[in-house]
C-alpha cells in the first residue's frame, strides 16, 4: 500500500491534522450543507479521512439509520468514534469502495498526494450512487508566486519545488474540473469554486458535483458552473 510522503508517524503531525481540521473543517460542513444530500440514513464516504473529524462529523448527520465510512492509508490519528462509524483501511487509487453505493464522496487535500489522479478520481465517482453528489477540496497555490514581499515569494517558490520533487501537486486544485470531465459521467454537473485564499497565504479549488441535478450556491467565491457530459 501506498505512503503519505507526510507519514502519521512524524512527530507534530496529529497537531497538524488537528490544524487542518479547526481550519477547514467548517468550511467543508458549510458546503455539505449546501448539497443537502446528508440526511439522516444516507451513506456517506470520505476518502483521506485524516484524524476522522469530518467522518465523525457526517456520522452525526445519518444517524440512526445511516452510515459514514472513513477511509485512509493510515487509521492510526483517528481518535472518533461513533455506532455508524466504519473506519477502513484502504487505497482508493486501487478501486472504488462500494461501487454506486454512497449518497456523498468527499475527499479534502487528498488528491495532491496521489500519484496516479485519474484513477483516484475515477474510483471516487465510482462509489457514488446515480443521484449521489461529490465534492473535492484541493489546494492551488497559484497565488504564491505573486506574493511579496520577495523574501516570501522564495520561500514559496522552495516549497513548491520540494514537493514537487516528492510527487505533491499543490496546484491541482485547477485541473480538477477537466479531469473529472474525463470520467464521461453522464449528467454529472459541476460547480467550480474560485480560489479562496486562506490565512495560510495559499488557496483551495472547490469542486462540488452532482448527479442529474444542478447544484446552486450562495457562496461568494462560486463564479462558475458548468456541466459535464
Amino acid at each position: 500500500m501506498p505512503e503519505y510522503v507526510l507519514g502519521h508517524h512524524l512527530k507534530g503531525e496529529g497537531k497538524r491534522l488537528a490544524l487542518m481540521s479547526e481550519l477547514l473543517d467548517p468550511m467543508q460542513r458549510r458546503h455539505i450543507e449546501e448539497l443537502d444530500i446528508v440526511k439522516p440514513g444516507a451513506r456517506t464516504l470520505e476518502v483521506g479521512c485524516g484524524n476522522g473529524s469530518i467522518s465523525a462529523w457526517l456520522a452525526r448527520r445519518v444517524s440512526p439509520d445511516g452510515k459514514a465510512v472513513a477511509v485512509d492509508l493510515d487509521l492510526s490519528l483517528i481518535d472518533v468514534r461513533a455506532p455508524n462509524l466504519e473506519l477502513r483501511q484502504d487505497d482508493i487509487v486501487a478501486a472504488p469502495v462500494d461501487r454506486r453505493s454512497f449518497d456523498l464522496v468527499t475527499a479534502r487535500a487528498v488528491l495532491h498526494h496521489v500519484a496516479n489522479v485519474e484513477a483516484a478520481i475515477g474510483n471516487l465517482v465510482a462509489s457514488l450512487r446515480p443521484d449521489g453528489a461529490i465534492l473535492l477540496i484541493e489546494p492551488d497555490f497559484l497565488p504564491v508566486s505573486v506574493a511579496e514581499p520577495p523574501e516570501v515569494r522564495a520561500f514559496w517558490n522552495g516549497w513548491l519545488a520540494w514537493s514537487r520533487e516528492r510527487g505533491i501537486d499543490y496546484q491541482i486544485g485547477r485541473t480538477l474540473a477537466p479531469r473529472l470531465a474525463a470520467t464521461r459521467t453522464g449528467g454529472l454537473r459541476l460547480s467550480p469554486s474560485r480560489p479562496c485564499t486562506a490565512a495560510r497565504g495559499a488557496a483551495d479549488q472547490i469542486y462540488l458535483g452532482k448527479n442529474w441535478q444542478r447544484v446552486r450556491e450562495s457562496n461568494p467565491c462560486t463564479s462558475l458552473e458548468r456541466a459535464v457530459s
